[in-house]
């Protein structure tokens, strides 16, 4: 079964249908990711909201990672927006992050 698995993973023409199937479905994915980062970006949570926001914008950032990753070359207007817009949302982690911690901290006194 492994051996099948190396054959596959060494065909230049499965990798190729591979890498173009990455293209493809990241490219799919680009515009509602770059939208979920853009919805992240203006949320002002509750303070019992915080954490959820935390986790969701946790993933966010992983999956625009990953397509940025899947895109390779490709659509490089689109790459330096998703790229914008995931270093905002890293800014906005960080600061939500710090919330929380301030939340806990208080809720432990």
């Amino acid at each position: 079964m492994a051996a099948a698995g190396a054959d596959w993973e060494d065909d230049p023409v499965s990798q190729q249908v591979g890498d173009m199937m990455r293209l493809s479905h990241a490219r799919g994915m680009l515009p509602r990711c770059k939208e979920t980062l853009s919805q992240y970006l203006e949320k002002n949570p509750g303070d019992h909201q915080v954490a959820t926001c935390v986790r969701g914008l946790q993933k966010c950032l992983y999956d625009a990672s990953a397509l940025l990753v899947d895109l390779g070359d490709s659509n490089p207007e689109d790459q330096a927006r998703l790229r914008e817009l995931t270093k905002a949302g890293q800014e906005k982690l960080k600061l939500w992050q710090e919330q929380l911690s301030q939340q806990r901290l208080e809720k432990g006194r």
